[in-house]
């Protein structure tokens, strides 16, 4: 690539690592780049811990010296820059949500959205609740990880039935002060970042292109103070993780093993993957010959405890061991280290393969002293600040309110209600939630309206909770219960075969179809049938006593007849009277020829029977009663409408 650098085409990228600072400025020409310069400062005292900066003046120092080299040997000023986030700076958490289900439905895309997005909404509330400074996070990245339907494990729920869905997702979260750290350091050297990455993907994209992403591989960048990993799987990225052992503490037991200073020993570490003898001078003045053999068993056991420690992390990320691993940083240098991992992951050793710069297509190197596995991160931020064109970080306006998100690949609007503490159930259409109302005093389950759902606008347009979501955006929502609960009628509620011939209670007030149902609302359906008229039924069931009587009399001698007649007088001061109950209240009823049945009591109660009002409910003695139930003394009787 013969190309004359100019501040226009060139490409300046930052590594701030934990004990050096990388700068290299290169060209871009369609899907290739060529590296021309690059500087490495080294830290001079502790001014970064774990990837964060703890001392800004400190570090400011080393970035202008990288600057100040660099634009010495181009000629011209660097006024832009692609930065990366440390990856152990990041912070995962494993969520597990559920959401209940209608068994009687297939389980839709939609309820599988809302359970997604109401496990990052958690994430967010756990993320926040055990940062005892109240540090700020941002999400840059999540994924759906497993599902439990009805407490067994299942690949993919849609189409499926079930009574409960459980759902767990992966979640990353960067603190806010890195960010803001970095960008302070930035603008004191009078750089400003015209792109921004996180560390774990910048290597990730740089090794394990997307075309081979469908495999189950994990990167793992073995830096000084820890060690970073990322997991694909199925095209993507499914998690982010570090272990806090790394090269420092191969560089601790070798000073310990040879009481050499601490830089004598770091010195040494990394010349054993270049040399089989090395001669060093301990504190006491002594010269040693060491063969890589001798040094290498001194700090086996360190080597298992990191090899351990990573493979455990992998296995937890992703359920399982992975199909291979790749490895970069300067201590993926170490011997043995492949070869541990490989054992603890229980995978073929040559299936954990260390990631060199010479394994970066597309990629020309024209310096001396960028090489080695430890210069994939660097050239891995430059080839993102390539392919990414974009704000490192977007805002977006939700319900009037602005929020700020980290840039990721995917973002929906999901993703940004989320951060808004808007619960994603509020989301489901109403028909995915069954409701009780009573029919002829039995339970029923029916579905609400399908088309009572929240509403979501992007931009004034309605859109999805998996829409894209870009800088400026405007996203607004009108919940599902919002003002007052879901508007719709009984009409628009109730199946066709119980619109006709019923009469309805809302919260036990008598009510019409186009009542509008709030959804709290108690309903209550009874059927109206014609033979509740009570005045009806008492005609038919006198006649039948009268019929009943004429044929006792008919039997009779006339010798007895004549014997039984008295006059109307003396029957009246000879008749006796039946004490029953009727709605706890006493009544009497004159004792008559024949039996006194149940319809015979209307005659001395004060009862509306003229027009049904609902269902009539008749009991004797506690059982269900019917119109010609005979009735006796003591008896408890009740009568009502429901």
């Amino acid at each position: 690539m013969e190309k004359e650098l100019n501040p226009y085409n060139i490409i300046f990228a930052l590594d701030i690592g934990t004990n050096s600072v990388v700068g290299i400025l290169g060209i871009a020409d369609n899907q290739s780049f060529t590296i021309t310069h690059s500087v490495i400062r080294y830290h001079r005292k502790r001014a970064m811990v774990d990837g964060q900066i703890h001392d800004i003046p400190r570090v400011l120092e080393i970035v202008n010296e990288v600057k100040a080299q660099l634009e010495q040997e181009v000629g011209f000023s660097l006024k832009q820059v692609s930065i990366a986030a440390a990856g152990r700076a990041l912070r995962t958490l494993k969520i597990s949500q559920n959401i209940s289900l209608n068994h009687n439905k297939e389980i839709t895309r939609d309820q599988i959205k809302v359970l997604e997005f109401e496990s990052l909404k958690k994430a967010y509330e756990e993320m926040n609740s055990i940062q005892e400074n109240k540090t700020k996070y941002f999400c840059v990245g999540h994924s759906l990880t497993k599902f439990l339907l009805d407490d067994m494990e299942i690949s993919n729920p849609i189409g499926q039935k079930g009574k409960d869905l459980t759902g767990q997702i992966i979640a990353t979260f960067l603190p806010e002060i890195v960010v803001e750290s970095l960008h302070t350091v930035m603008a004191k050297a009078g750089l400003e970042v015209d792109y921004m990455t996180l560390e774990p993907i910048a290597a990730l994209d740089i090794i394990v292109p997307e075309n081979i992403r469908l495999l189950n591989i994990a990167l793992v960048d073995i830096g000084a103070g820890t060690s970073d990993i990322a997991i694909t799987k199925e095209g993507t990225v499914i998690g982010y993780g570090m272990t806090s052992v790394a090269g420092d503490e191969i560089t601790e037991e070798i000073a310990k093993a040879f009481l050499l200073g601490f830089d004598q020993a770091e010195t040494l570490k990394c010349k054993l993957s270049q040399e089989e003898e090395h001669v060093v001078t301990n504190i006491l003045g002594e010269t040693l010959k060491l063969s890589t053999k001798e040094v290498v068993e001194k700090v086996q056991e360190s080597i298992n405890l990191i090899s351990e420690k990573i493979s455990d992390e992998i296995i937890e990320i992703n359920g399982k061991t992975t199909s291979a691993v790749f490895l970069v940083g300067g201590g993926s240098q170490i011997p043995g280290i492949s070869k541990g991992i490989s054992h603890f992951l229980k995978i073929p050793e040559n299936r954990v393969v260390m990631k060199t710069i010479e394994d970066v297509e597309g990629c020309t190197i024209n310096t001396k002293n960028l090489h080695g596995p430890e210069a994939i991160t660097p050239l891995g931020i430059f080839n993102k600040s390539i392919k990414d064109q974009r704000e490192d970080f977007i805002e977006v306006i939700v319900n009037r309110k602005k929020y700020k998100m980290f840039q990721r690949n995917n973002l929906k609007i999901g993703d940004a209600l989320a951060l808004a503490k808007i619960n994603p159930r509020d989301l489901i259409p109403k028909d995915f939630n069954e409701r009780s109302i009573t029919v002829d005093n039995e339970s029923k389950r029916i579905f609400s309206p399908g088309e009572q759902k929240a509403f979501i606008y992007l931009n004034g347009k309605i859109a999805g909770i998996d829409n894209a979501i870009k800088n400026g955006d405007e996203i607004n929502m009108e919940p599902l219960f919002a003002k007052g609960g879901i508007k719709y009628s009984l009409k628009d509620l109730l199946p066709s075969k119980w619109q006709k011939n019923y009469s309805y209670y809302i919260n036990d007030q008598r009510k019409t179809l186009n009542t509008l149902v709030k959804d709290e609302d108690k309903i209550v359906l009874y059927k109206e049938k014609k033979d509740v008229i009570i005045d009806d039924q008492l005609e038919c069931h006198k006649e039948c006593n009268s019929k009943e009587r004429s044929t006792e009399s008919k039997g009779k001698s006339a010798e007895e007849t004549n014997k039984s007649v008295v006059s109307k007088e003396a029957a009246m001061d000879n008749r006796k009277t039946v004490r029953l109950h009727v709605n706890q209240t006493p009544v009497e009823i004159p004792s008559k020829k024949g039996s006194i049945i149940f319809t015979d009591i209307f005659n001395y109660i004060d009862f509306e029977r003229k027009k049904a009002k609902g269902k009539l409910v008749m009991t004797l003695n506690g059982r269900r009663a019917g119109f010609v139930d005979v009735l006796k003394e003591g008896d408890h009787i009740e009568i009502y409408w429901i």
